[in-house]
């Protein structure tokens, strides 16, 4: 088999590849079902010897109470005891002992670590498999969105359908743009790309981002409350549950991140992009996600008359919402002729 440094070279080595359809990504879920399945298995075996080795020390308690220098014994055993590192030693020692203060020691110790901590050299390549199945799903979002800032509708310096504004005929569409229906359907076929995939319910945790917002750009902790469900509901979701949460918000704060990188947009050009909002917040909703709080911030700064945005701005309840409308006001009043 293979040592886990080679393992961990192997993943290192799929994260250069191009995405050109699904496979990449149903390697990846693959290799971190399988890096769960190892952490499992070992856990399992280990604890499997322990019970053996304590098991196997009960005949040498018995001798030990017959022993004449009970006193010596004792002693080398809280000698032992205070050495002791591996599971199976603090087992044994803990059989062999009587003393009741050794008894707190050794219980102190095996209380003290848990099965996930005694894991921790697969959990170091189990945390890059799992960053690698976001790496695939999100590789197709990134390349819908790349290039956001530069298209021609939002105004730019090349012209854009917007420009017709000024004759008072805005130019825009009720319908989202050819990128925003492609990274709709994107986001709609993760879910039966996942299904194949779900493993048996005790892998969930080990296979799944510990938060809905673990790769997204502001991040989060794993016990904070984002938007619904909660960090404490998040739990009680499934494995497909759990990966369209993070994609989701991940897309959600992509979007944002690509329209604060438009250089102009004209008053069509925001009429446009508030319309593919729009259309991503549906999507995002129809997969059981909450859109962001911050889409609709940004979206009702793309919607608001320019005359009237410091009043959505004062009246926005956070202060990420506040920063996101006085971005969008600059980008839009670059557009604007002067008065």
């Amino acid at each position: 088999g293979m040592t886990e440094e080679k393992m961990m070279r192997a993943v290192e080595g799929c994260r250069g590849a191009s995405v050109t359809d699904w496979m990449e990504l149903q390697e990846a879920l693959q290799l971190v079902i399988a890096v769960a399945t190892l952490i499992r298995t070992f856990v399992q075996r280990r604890d499997v010897l322990i019970g053996d080795a304590m098991t196997a020390a009960l005949p040498l308690l018995e001798a030990a109470t017959q022993l004449s220098l009970e006193e010596e014994m004792d002693t080398a055993l809280v000698r032992a005891a205070k050495s002791a590192q591996e599971d199976v030693e603090i087992g044994v020692l803990f059989l062999l002992s009587k003393d009741a203060a050794l008894l707190k020691k050794i219980n102190e110790k095996i209380s003290g670590s848990s099965s996930v901590a005694r894991a921790l050299p697969f959990q170091a390549l189990l945390t890059k498999c799992v960053s690698l199945v976001y790496e695939k799903l999100f590789r197709g979002i990134q390349d819908k969105l790349e290039d956001l800032p530069r298209m021609a509708e939002w105004g730019n310096s090349q012209g854009s359908p917007g420009d017709a504004e000024d004759d008072g005929a805005p130019v825009f569409s009720s319908a989202p743009l050819e990128y925003a229906g492609e990274l709709g359907e994107h986001l709609m076929t993760i879910p039966q790309q996942l299904e194949p995939f779900i493993p048996e319910e005790t892998l969930t945790y080990l296979v799944c981002p510990r938060n809905p917002r673990q790769f997204s750009f502001t991040g989060g902790t794993a016990d904070e409350e984002i938007g619904d469900p909660s960090a404490h509901e998040y739990d009680e979701i499934n494995f497909a549950g759990r990966w369209i949460a993070a994609l989701a918000y991940g897309t959600m704060d992509f979007f944002i991140e690509k329209i604060c990188q438009i250089p102009r947009l004209s008053s069509a050009g925001a009429k446009q992009l508030a319309t593919d909002l729009d259309y991503l917040s549906s999507i995002v909703t129809a997969l059981g996600v909450n859109p962001l709080a911050e889409i609709g911030d940004v979206r009702a700064a793309l919607e608001t008359p320019l005359d009237q945005l410091q009043d959505l701005e004062a009246n926005l309840s956070s202060a990420e919402g506040r920063t996101l409308a006085r971005e969008i006001e600059r980008i839009r009043r670059r557009r604007e002729p002067a008065e």
